[in-house]
């Protein structure tokens, strides 16, 4: 969301008068795009509904420019990380021990989140987990946007191993290599590109990726849901929740992805505002 002129104008208002002044700016912005950048508040409704039953149109937009500003705190949380490093942020992980916990097996771990809150200001205190860390993404940012960002950011190397999906073989290979090696693999368990498994969410049949419980069945590792939320601004809390493990069996896989899902609306129940999707969920796969 937005253009470079737009992300740089953000990087120099951050840098010149902090990060409150830049979220009173960013009202406006995301009013502004909310308004007059229909699409993105067209995709939004499938899920606005589904979770707001029986809101009526003004509720609707109510609950959708709520949604894209909270998007927009996100990447306004994004640049200010790239300016300051960590210094700045606070961020909570009261469940490492379930962490540890799991990590005690010897098998690895698989991170399981979703597009809820912010993992990238996360991952820069991923240091608190006790074992090496990668993690799973697609790398589909815009060249102008990507070496802007680079021009601007304080960090040379990132405190995790970036995992880039684009090749989902290779993929596959890094992520069982790094759980052979007892290390953490974050991946997100709500987004497909090419079939998954349909499992009830928010009263309605959603497709979901089964990559990550047919990982976890063929390795032993075991699986934690685990979610970033936004607490304030640049204040983050990461909860986990206990391991378990995936049964190598269809069934087995089809009770590990429920049994996640499950995790996923209770928290989006919680924080309406802070899953960012914005496609009909409910209908076919994800760009």
């Amino acid at each position: 969301m937005g253009t470079r002129l737009g992300h740089r104008g953000f990087f120099i208002v951050l840098r010149i008068f902090g990060r409150r002044f830049a979220g009173i700016i960013l009202i406006g912005v995301s009013l502004f795009y909310f308004l007059f950048k229909p699409k993105i508040r067209f995709d939004s409704l499938p899920y606005l509904r589904r979770r707001f039953p029986g809101s009526g149109r003004v509720g609707l937009l109510w609950h959708g420019w709520r949604l894209v500003f909270s998007f927009s705190e996100v990447i306004l949380d994004r640049l200010y990380l790239r300016l300051r490093g960590g210094r700045g942020f606070k961020v909570e992980f009261p469940d490492t021990q379930r962490i540890s916990d799991a990590l005690q097996l010897k098998k690895g771990v698989i991170l399981l989140s979703a597009h809820v809150g912010n993992w990238e200001v996360a991952g820069r205190f991923f240091n608190r987990l006790g074992a090496p860390v990668s993690v799973v993404m697609f790398e589909n940012e815009r060249p102008e946007i990507r070496e802007l960002y680079e021009r601007f950011s304080r960090e040379r190397e990132l405190p995790f191993q970036p995992i880039f999906s684009n090749d989902p073989l290779d993929t596959i290979l890094r992520v069982r290599a790094g759980l052979a090696k007892n290390h953490i693999i974050v991946m997100h368990g709500d987004r497909t590109v090419s079939g998954g498994i349909r499992v009830p969410f928010f009263g309605g049949a959603a497709l979901f990726p089964d990559a990550p419980y047919r990982i976890a069945a063929a390795t032993g590792a075991p699986v934690v849901p685990a979610f970033c939320i936004q607490r304030g601004i640049s204040r983050y809390l990461v909860r986990a929740l206990p391991h378990f493990a995936v049964e190598n069996t269809k069934t087995g896989i089809e009770t590990a992805c429920m049994r996640y899902v499950a995790a996923l609306e209770d928290v989006v129940r919680s924080y309406p505002y802070q899953w960012y999707n914005f496609y009909d969920f409910w209908n076919g796969c994800s760009d």
